[in-house]
């Protein structure tokens, strides 16, 4: 887990607790944020989740009154510890939900000439990228319109080069008619702004047999007219913990565009 005491990234109404509150031996007033993949298979208000860093949560309440994420929607959530869950359980935490951010959450799309065109060629600007569990993570920006953006990871399976690695492609089609970041011509046309998300991708299925990890090089173009950028990460098979690399990663919920 990463303790996160920066009160920016939420707003504080949804923060449980005074500044003496503790429940259990938990303090209410201190929460963590991390990226995890829901268990919910009926749709519920309360329900597991799996953090990145290997520990599952129970929702035991909710500051999120009507929030029903879908069974492996992966998220960003902040949430604060009751209480250690009972003996053989099968989970870690009982935890408050303060907050949530629904990450775009998709599989590999194999490249086909049939979906070459519709997959887009618009820019993306990687602003970061890990792996954690089985997912590719990719915090982005781009410029569109209002809606869920049109972002996949692409396979091209001629692509892997002498030393094995994979090679993927970030695609982002902005489903608009003029070319970016040109502005809007007429009123008809839709409003754009720069906007910001987190996307996971499942690279579970890129394992290969008789090995223990593969480096995989993201390609994505930042900008028209700009060179193609690469970006070299190592999948080690198994549970793979969110490492940054650097100081632990922190998620800005309030500047991240819905996803949904």
């Amino acid at each position: 887990m990463k303790k996160i005491f920066g009160l920016w990234l939420v707003p504080a109404l949804l923060l449980a607790g005074g500044c003496n509150d503790e429940y259990n031996g938990y303090s209410l007033n201190k929460y963590w944020v991390d990226m995890a993949t829901v268990e919910n298979p009926d749709g519920e208000p309360y329900f597991y989740f799996n953090t990145d860093e290997g520990e599952r949560m129970w929702v035991a309440a909710t500051a999120l009154r009507g929030y029903r994420p879908k069974e492996g929607q992966r998220i960003v959530a902040n949430y604060t510890i009751l209480y250690d869950a009972p003996k053989d359980s099968g989970y870690d935490y009982d935890v408050k939900l303060n907050a949530a951010y629904n990450v775009l959450t998709r599989e590999i799309v194999a490249l086909t000439e049939e979906n070459d065109a519709q997959l887009g060629h618009d820019p993306l600007g990687v602003r970061d990228l890990w792996v954690g569990a089985h997912y590719l993570n990719v915090e982005f920006s781009y410029l569109g319109k209002n809606g869920r953006p049109d972002i996949n990871l692409v396979r091209d399976g001629l692509k892997v080069d002498e030393a094995g690695k994979i090679h993927l492609e970030l695609r982002y089609n902005s489903g608009l008619i003029y070319a970016l970041p040109e502005p809007p011509t007429t009123q008809s046309d839709p409003v754009v702004f720069t906007r910001k998300g987190i996307a996971s991708f499942d690279i579970g299925p890129l394992e290969i047999d008789g090995k223990e990890s593969v480096t995989l090089v993201i390609h994505s173009l930042p900008a028209y007219g700009a060179e193609e950028e690469t970006h070299e990460v190592i999948f080690t098979y198994g549970y793979n913990k969110a490492l940054s690399g650097g100081a632990p990663r922190t998620f800005a919920i309030d500047e991240y565009s819905d996803m949904e």
